[in-house]
């Protein structure tokens, strides 16, 4: 499921970020459900009508991808902490530098890219990438989303719990997410996207 779950994720985010309302998704991602209830749960009059029409076209984009029922609030909260990462760097260009590069790293971005550097982000997560024995518990699928844009990405809970995945396992990874969240299942998943 994790694998899927990678997948669907890249596919999504290169939806939204190829779409011409990736502005609004993203104010209305940051804004996020009501508190207290998730996004099954809150209800149109929370939302701007704009914020409700973009919360819509995801939910849509996510329950095309099969996620439904607790899944579907997986996927969206997955999708809702990609959009409140940090602002995106952009690159300016510069006269000379003294590397010869023709581009130098700039300021930050307040705003969502516009484009996506993959150009086929369904080849990015082809089976051939996940090399994994039945003994080996997710470690290799652990270590190779560490490389990814993604997991280099994560918030410090996270990166700690793939850490350990990384180095032992999954099963170690669930215990030590639910032994950071003090045992309760709901803010396990509150800490852990």
């Amino acid at each position: 499921m994790a694998t899927k779950a990678t997948r669907d994720l890249a596919l999504i985010m290169h939806f939204i970020n190829n779409h011409e309302k990736v502005n609004d998704i993203y104010a209305a991602f940051d804004k996020g459900p009501e508190p207290g209830n998730g996004f099954m749960w809150t209800g149109s009059e929370w939302w701007t009508p704009k914020e409700h029409a973009v919360i819509k076209l995801v939910s849509n984009k996510v329950l095309d991808h099969g996620w439904d029922s607790s899944g579907y609030g997986y996927m969206m909260r997955l999708v809702e902490a990609e959009c409140k990462k940090l602002p995106v760097a952009t690159a300016v260009c510069t006269d000379n530098d003294q590397s010869g590069n023709a581009y130098a790293l700039g300021g930050l971005s307040e705003t969502p890219p516009q484009e996506v550097a993959v150009e086929n982000p369904e080849e990015m997560f082809d089976e051939k990438h996940v090399v994994e024995t039945e003994d080996d518990n997710g470690r290799a699928m652990a270590r190779d989303y560490q490389k990814t844009v993604f997991g280099k990405t994560m918030d410090d809970n996270n990166k700690n719990a793939l850490a350990v995945a990384a180095e032992s396992g999954v099963d170690e990874a669930m215990r030590h997410m639910m032994k950071q969240a003090g045992g309760d299942y709901s803010r396990m998943r509150s800490m852990f996207g």
